[in-house]
C-alpha cells in the first residue's frame, strides 16, 4: 500500500518532536531539561545531570523514535529516497520541536537510530570510525560528529545512491548546525 510522501514526512517530523529528555524529565523530576546544563532537550545533557541511566532511557526512547518512523515508512513505500527523506524529517521534528518552541536536542540519538534502521553496514562503519576516533582524541564530542561527517559518503559507497548521499549529507548538515556552539569551542580547544 502506497501513501503520500508528504504525509510519511509530516509524521515523520511530529514523532521527532517528541522529545524523550523533555517528557522524562518532566514526569521523573518536574524539571525542564532545557533549563539545566546546556539547556539542550537530549540524552547528553540530561544523562550529566541526572545519570548514565536517564542518559540510556532518553537515547534508547531518541533513536526507537526515528526506527519507527523509517520502519513504519517503509511499509508505505519502497522508495530508498523518500526513507532518507524521512530521517531527515525525524531529525528536523527532534531539533526544532514545534510542540517546545523549536528548542530539541541536537540529533544524534534519532540519527543513529534512523541510520541503523536504513543501513546496519553503513551504521556500523560509522561506528567503527567513531571508535576509532575515540581512541585518537579521547573525547565523544568530536569523535561523534567527525564520524557522521562520513555518512553520505558510507551511502554512497555501500547503495551507490546519489540521492541517498545528498538526503544524508543534508541530515549531517543539521546535526552539525544543531552543534555549533560545540564545534567553536573545540575550535578553541575547549572540551567537548
Amino acid at each position: 500500500m502506497m501513501m503520500n510522501p508528504v504525509i510519511m514526512l509530516l509524521a515523520a517530523y511530529g514523532l521527532g518532536c517528541l522529545s524523550t529528555a523533555y517528557l522524562l524529565i518532566r514526569l521523573q523530576h518536574g524539571q525542564d531539561i532545557r533549563t539545566l546544563g546546556s539547556g539542550n532537550a537530549g540524552a547528553r545533557n540530561a544523562g550529566r545531570h541526572f545519570g548514565s541511566k536517564t542518559f540510556a532511557a532518553i537515547f534508547i526512547g531518541d533513536a526507537g523514535k526515528a526506527v519507527l518512523a523509517v520502519y513504519a515508512a517503509s511499509w508505505f513505500t519502497d522508495s530508498r529516497t523518500v526513507l532518507y527523506m524521512v530521517l531527515l524529517a525525524v531529525v528536523a521534528g527532534h531539533v526544532y520541536p514545534v510542540f517546545l518552541r523549536f528548542r530539541g536536542g541536537k540529533g544524534m540519538s534519532p540519527f543513529a537510530g534512523g541510520a541503523l534502521a536504513l543501513d546496519w553496514r553503513v551504521f556500523l562503519g560509522m561506528l567503527g570510525l567513531a571508535l576509532v576516533l575515540l581512541l585518537v582524541f579521547r573525547r565523544f564530542t568530536p569523535a561523534g560528529l567527525i564520524a557522521i561527517v562520513t555518512y553520505p559518503f558510507f551511502i554512497y559507497g555501500v547503495e551507490l545512491s546519489r540521492a541517498g548521499a545528498l538526503l544524508g549529507g543534508l541530515t549531517v548538515l543539521l546535526i552539525l548546525f544543531a552543534h555549533r556552539s560545540n564545534i567553536k569551542e573545540m575550535i578553541r580547544g575547549g572540551a567537548g
